[in-house]
């Protein structure tokens, strides 16, 4: 019966799976990586990536999942995300000891429709697809008897994904709650307190994982860098500089995106009552709340939503009700439609707006080591299509604030700076090649560029620009001047 469940959810989430364009920007990266540098060893930099940190010294914080796409066909990888989502779901399955038909189609519905956004993010091909069901096999074998398998996984589950301080949570968490019934227990009885060799047996598990934690993050095969990688994984992106310009992870979905992502999960949550996993419960009311004022906790708060879920008696005595299963049942073909059209405004989107094929091919035939000039979001794409290219940025913006923040300033400026005329920029920083999007970038940029005799445009697609800097005179050359340009405040190194 799970097989049948899963190879019938296996085959939704391969037709979900539209366009290459849809994969998360570190999956388009990495298959950019195993085309490109070879599927054997490690790697220690990314020189395309010429503002970033990560063309010194690559801390790989996805370090199992990355390894595995690196064997993934490109043409292959939409199957490889279905098997992989279809293995979180059979994971999940297992975890709610579905035992019936009912029960076995409720919490796929639950997985799949509870909350699309979650699922939508899945789609994308993030390291999730790998850290949740080692999450599942963890919270399974929570256990004393099992204290050096949860030490273990710990250990992978801190190269799975940068959401392995969730486990060190859960664990403290659940250990502090245990502890805190017994010592309510003592106190009604006679039985006197437990000593401190008690205490420190209630927390064992938590040692366990802690030691385990450690062990994963010092013994890394990114090592030494992984631990600057963590570090901006950790505490970079909660607590960004000013001067960084806020993507969209960072900031809060607003009210209609925070109500599609819970909706369900919260209406069902009142079915559960008290029972159930309370850490679980716990981390999803802190993950429901964060989730408010930033779209990443969104990420780790679903799915220990539907762990939580999972785990309650009353829930799956519930789901033998008719009608809380007809309820829910049309809940969940609802929110497939919603699903389908959000898939199809996507699926549009990218075809009209985002053709890049015939830029690319212009791009593939500059020299090897050329400087294109490109926004930070298109770094992934570009370099998957033309990695013999080297860019600004890469992946994310604080990887370039933390490198040099001078520099990062003037490439910011020139994207947002409507005021000034910054054209220059690009050539004063190195640059000979410039890729403008008037629709995705904005109109003043095009006419910045097209006004300017030093720039010509070599190429065009609908909204996409490519221009080529043009030899003139060393004399209004701007690296000849050595000054910066006007009206840009720079920010003092932060971090490092």
């Amino acid at each position: 019966m799970y097989l049948s469940s899963i190879l019938f959810f296996s085959y939704i989430y391969y037709l979900l799976q539209i366009d290459i364009g849809l994969l998360d920007s570190d999956v388009l990266f990495h298959l950019g990586i195993a085309r490109d540098y070879g599927r054997d060893g490690f790697i220690f930099a990314v020189p395309s990536a010429a503002e970033s940190v990560w063309s010194e010294g690559y801390g790989d914080t996805h370090f199992i999942y990355h390894q595995l796409l690196r064997f993934v066909p490109v043409f292959g990888i939409k199957l490889w995300i279905a098997l992989l989502m279809s293995v979180c779901l059979f994971s999940f399955l297992i975890y709610t000891k579905a035992k019936n038909k009912r029960d076995i189609f409720f919490y796929s519905g639950l997985f799949l429709f509870g909350s699309y956004v979650f699922t939508g993010r899945l789609l994308f091909g993030k390291g999730l697809l790998v850290f949740f069901p080692l999450f599942v096999v963890y919270l399974i074998v929570w256990n004393r008897k099992n204290k050096w398998a949860i030490l273990s996984l710990t250990w992978i589950l801190v190269w799975t994904y940068p959401l392995s301080p969730l486990v060190l949570l859960y664990s403290f968490v659940s250990n502090s709650l245990s502890f805190i019934g017994r010592y309510r227990f003592h106190k009604h009885t006679d039985v006197s307190l437990p000593s401190i060799r008690g205490f420190l047996k209630e927390y064992s598990l938590f040692y366990y994982t802690l030691i385990g934690f450690c062990l994963g993050l010092f013994i890394h095969p990114s090592f030494p860098n992984q631990f600057y990688a963590f570090y901006l994984e950790w505490w970079g992106q909660i607590f960004q500089p000013n001067d960084i310009e806020k993507i969209a992870e960072w900031l809060s979905p607003g009210n209609l995106l925070f109500f599609q992502t819970f909706f369900v999960l919260i209406l069902i949550s009142f079915f559960a009552k008290k029972d159930g996993d309370h850490a679980l419960a716990i981390l999803f009311a802190i993950g429901f709340i964060s989730s408010y004022f930033t779209t990443k906790s969104i990420e780790w708060a679903v799915p220990v939503g539907l762990l939580w879920l999972g785990s309650s008696f009353s829930l799956k005595q519930k789901i033998r009700n008719d009608k809380f299963a007809v309820v829910f049942g049309c809940l969940f073909f609802f929110y497939a439609g919603q699903l389908a059209q959000g898939v199809d405004y996507q699926i549009k989107k990218i075809r009209e707006e985002n053709n890049l094929t015939s830029v690319f091919l212009v791009c593939g035939k500059l020299e090897t080591g050329t400087k294109l000039w490109i926004r930070w979001d298109d770094f992934p794409v570009f370099y998957f299509n033309c990695p013999k290219l080297i860019y600004p940025f890469g992946l994310n913006p604080i990887y370039s604030f933390m490198k040099d923040p001078t520099r990062y300033q003037m490439i910011f400026s020139f994207w947002k700076n409507e005021e000034e005329n910054l054209s220059e920029l690009p050539y004063y920083l190195g640059y000979d090649y410039v890729i403008i999007d008037s629709k995705k970038h904005g109109s003043f940029l095009l006419a910045m560029m097209q006004n300017q005799p030093n720039w010509k445009i070599i190429h065009s697609l609908g909204t996409s620009f490519l221009f080529r800097r043009e030899k003139t005179s060393a004399a209004i050359h701007p690296e000849k001047i050595k000054i910066k340009p006007t009206n840009l405040t720079i920010p003092s190194a932060w971090g490092r």
